[in-house]
């Protein structure tokens, strides 16, 4: 507003100049044209009372005085009364030129007031002794002139001051407000939970340009700056939490030696006992069955806790060459009698025979046999059509063992805590909350993994994934 007033007053200050010199140019033109028309009649009237024309010097000068601009066009003697042409009334405000003429061979001229014009007045000695052509007309084509010049200057000055500030508003629109609009979304951008916005500007904003880039700039390292931060505060979340998880499994590690120490000489008595009643010869066929069932169940809990004490109890793993199919395909079996139970109906797809890792068979297949008895267990509760599936197969020079159930699946907030020890999503009694975690234990002693894919559709896909037996030897036999 200031810039478009600022050129209002400047181009009204140049009309208020252009007028008063186009009055100026008017005034010499209407001066010039005084003293033309009075040279013509001065000729006129000499010649006219040289051959005693009066008539036609009176003629002509009563067609001068018609003219409305014309107040005055006679010819006046040395007394100041008019020997031709006007009246003498029409000399009432020409007296200061009528007086100052005298007899001699005077010319004079010049503007003097009449009533509210203003005359511009000459007169003009002519040959007979004592006598003037005396000639005056009005400024009021001057004053006409200047009246019409005011409204064409204020008419022009409104149009081009509105046109200057429709331009100023749009240029300032284009090169100020656009440019400032988008760096302060950039501005409010900032610190936001998304990414700042990169503000573009363009060239002919001048200094904006500037401004915008050292703002991309800044937002650029602020960027980088929270990047950095997040990055710092998830590896010491990943951090503590493996910590946690190092201080829980170190507490099971005490746990399961102390387990393995208390429990190995019952074990031990219990087996040879089982052991000695099925070598027995007398012994009834139904008896013998016993017998070895205890052994089996004997060799199970031998077996746990040995899983036990590799996982949580730092010990490494003696890698041999082992067949992964059949290690999946030995535990499918082993759980055969509670899928047939449970009326699950079982799919095994076994792509490449030949995969084999190195690891320890008896782990391995602890590890499979807790993911399958996951999978069975949360089958047991979902009415209709119950389906699992185990499949194994090379993925990325990796190999995958992945078992998946059409269950009702784990709620997503639960995803986190999984593999943490004794965090069971089960009812009380039904289970402990160790499964995965030795899962995810077994897995990383053998420099694998263990995740569970939760958006695949309905139920669960968990994925075993070991390294490759990195040169082919021997490989161990699963029972």
């Amino acid at each position: 507003m200031t810039l478009a007033a600022t050129v209002t007053t400047v181009m009204l200050v140049y009309g208020w100049i252009a007028m008063h010199q186009r009055a100026a140019l008017i005034r010499e033109g209407l001066i010039r044209e005084t003293e033309t028309l009075g040279r013509t009649m001065q000729i006129v009237a000499d010649n006219a009372l040289r051959d005693g024309r009066d008539a036609d010097l009176q003629r002509v000068l009563g067609r001068i005085i018609d003219d409305p601009e014309t107040v005055l066009a006679a010819v006046v003697d040395s007394s100041g009364s008019i020997a031709a042409g006007a009246p003498s009334s029409a000399m009432t405000c020409l007296e200061t030129a009528r007086t100052s003429l005298g007899s001699g061979p005077v010319e004079g001229r010049g503007w003097l007031p009449c009533g509210d014009e203003t005359v511009r007045w000459v007169a003009l000695p002519l040959r007979e002794p004592g006598l003037h052509i005396v000639l005056g007309r009005r400024e009021t084509v001057v004053r006409m002139d200047i009246a019409a010049s005011r409204v064409r200057i204020f008419l022009t000055i409104l149009v081009l001051a509105a046109a200057a500030s429709l331009v100023i508003l749009l240029v300032l629109r284009r090169a100020l407000t656009q440019p400032l609009a988008q760096i302060m979304v950039g501005v409010r951008s900032l610190g936001g939970p998304d990414s700042p916005v990169t503000v573009p500007v363009p060239r002919a904003a001048g200094e904006l340009q500037d401004l915008a880039q050292a703002f991309n700039e800044m937002a650029e390292r602020l960027e980088d700056k929270r990047k950095a931060l997040v990055r710092e505060v998830e590896e010491r979340l990943t951090l503590e939490d493996r910590l946690r998880r190092s201080e829980k499994l170190a507490a099971l590690g005490r746990l399961t030696g102390g387990l393995a120490h208390e429990l190995g000489s019952p074990l031990n008595v219990m087996g040879m006992r089982a052991e000695s009643i099925e070598a027995h010869a007398g012994v009834p066929p139904d008896v013998r069955v016993h017998a070895s069932e205890i052994l089996a169940e004997v060799d199970h809990i031998a077996n746990l806790v040995r899983s036990l004490r590799h996982v949580f109890g730092g010990h490494p793993v003696d890698a041999r060459p082992v067949d992964l199919v059949a290690v999946a395909a030995s535990a499918v079996s082993a759980m055969r009698e509670d899928t047939e139970q449970a009326r699950i109906s079982v799919s095994e797809s076994y792509g490449d025979s030949g995969i084999v890792v190195p690891g320890d068979p008896t782990l391995l297949r602890h590890a499979v046999g807790n993911l399958l008895r996951n999978a069975v267990q949360a089958l047991r509760t979902k009415d209709g059509d119950r389906r699992l599936r185990v499949g194994v197969s090379r993925t990325d020079g990796r190999a995958e063992l992945a078992v998946e159930d059409n269950g009702s699946g784990i709620p997503r907030e639960h995803g986190p805590k999984l593999f943490e020890p004794f965090f069971t999503t089960r009812d009380v009694g039904e289970g402990m909350g160790l499964g995965l975690a030795i899962c995810r234990g077994i897995a990383e002693g053998h420099g694998g993994d263990v995740r569970l894919d939760l958006d695949q559709g309905p139920g669960v896909r968990a994925v075993l994934t070991l390294p490759l037996m990195g040169r082919p030897g021997a490989v161990e036999a699963i029972e």
